[in-house]
């Protein structure tokens, strides 16, 4: 059986083969600048659940955003709305890597069933220098296989779970933002 990641569809950051799978998501993962355990501070007028909340709405957009560019088979530039949600050096590494997911030539047959099965604030672990919230998820990818430019079969469309860690902090506008977003692919959620 294959599995896939959404994003490891292509290799600038990886076309990951597993075990004799191929993976077709784009696996991305921003290089957080230095790790740190920093204490996750809000502005004054944010309570900590108003922060989350704030968190997980700006993760969901940009989930959406990823989602529609993933399914379309990449883009030729992420589209302008992913910079309300997204910094570097997020934006440039996924930006980079959908155009080159665009250039292999990949696409899925049919459109996969996708979404957020779990999502959580990330605790416990040293986080990304200047962080202000994290976030983990677990989500689901499957229904649709997706076959490269000659129509080999690149994954058969069954069940991946992944499992992604964002981290947001505010951006020069003031807006909280991911600057780094990690996945793997999971066996199952590890989110209790």
């Amino acid at each position: 059986m294959l599995k896939v990641s959404r994003y490891a569809m292509v290799g600038l950051v990886a076309v990951a083969l597993l075990t004799g799978c191929a993976v077709p998501g784009p696996v991305a993962s921003t290089p957080a600048p230095s790790v740190t355990t920093p204490t996750p501070t809000s502005p004054p007028s944010l309570s900590d659940d108003d922060l989350y909340n704030l968190a997980v709405s700006q993760y969901e957009k940009l989930d959406a955003i990823i989602t529609e560019v993933d399914i379309q088979g990449g883009a030729v530039a992420l589209p302008d709305s992913s910079r309300d949600v997204m910094m570097d050096p997020a934006w440039s590494t996924f930006n980079d890597l959908y155009l080159q997911v665009l250039m292999s030539g990949n696409k899925y047959v049919g459109k996969p069933e996708t979404g957020i099965t779990a999502l959580a604030r990330l605790d416990g672990e040293e986080l990304a220098e200047g962080t202000v919230i994290a976030l983990q998820t677990c989500e689901l990818f499957e229904g649709a296989a997706m076959v490269d430019s000659d129509g080999n079969i690149l994954q058969d469309g069954s069940r991946v779970i992944r499992h992604l860690k964002a981290y947001l902090k505010y951006d020069s506008d003031s807006q909280l933002k991911v600057f780094v977003l990690n996945e793997e692919t999971v066996d199952s959620c590890p989110i209790v």
